[in-house]
């Protein structure tokens, strides 16, 4: 299989894209990998950033697909759970590809979050999928 890097912005324009978390470990920890892509499948997307990953660091790391699913306006709701998690982004100790959407977060938050964009939910709401308030929850 050989896998080749786009430059083009064509595919920005795009109304459906698959949008994606990544269980990743990177410099050491496990961080969580938010992305989109365009391809058919996810596993191109996913042995695109291993390769680039192993070009930067010379070794293969644990990489899990945890979500991914064919949504409407995939670029928008990657920037909405980038936006959601921007104070906690990580920053890799080198470049490869993918390295810019990456966050250090528990899985199971970015799974929360995730689901409940994906499901049509507002992600900035106290208010869970059943109704309840989560900061009722919390406290």
């Amino acid at each position: 299989m050989k896998l080749q890097v786009s430059h083009d912005l064509e595919h920005l324009g795009r109304k459906e894209g698959i949008l994606y978390l990544l269980d990743i470990e990177v410099d050491g920890k496990r961080v969580v990998k938010i992305g989109v892509t365009c391809r058919p499948k996810i596993e191109d997307r996913v042995c695109e950033i291993l390769t680039s990953h192993f070009h930067a660091y010379r070794f293969f790391n644990y990489c899990r697909p945890k979500r991914f699913r064919k949504v409407e306006n995939p670029y928008d709701k990657e920037a909405q759970l980038l936006k959601y998690f921007k104070d906690r982004k990580y920053e890799s100790e080198k470049v490869f590809s993918g390295c810019q959407e990456l966050v250090e977060v528990s899985l199971d938050e970015a799974v929360e979050v995730y689901e409940r964009l994906v499901n049509g939910y507002d992600i900035w709401s106290t208010e869970t999928e059943s109704g309840e308030d989560r900061t009722a929850e919390e406290t």
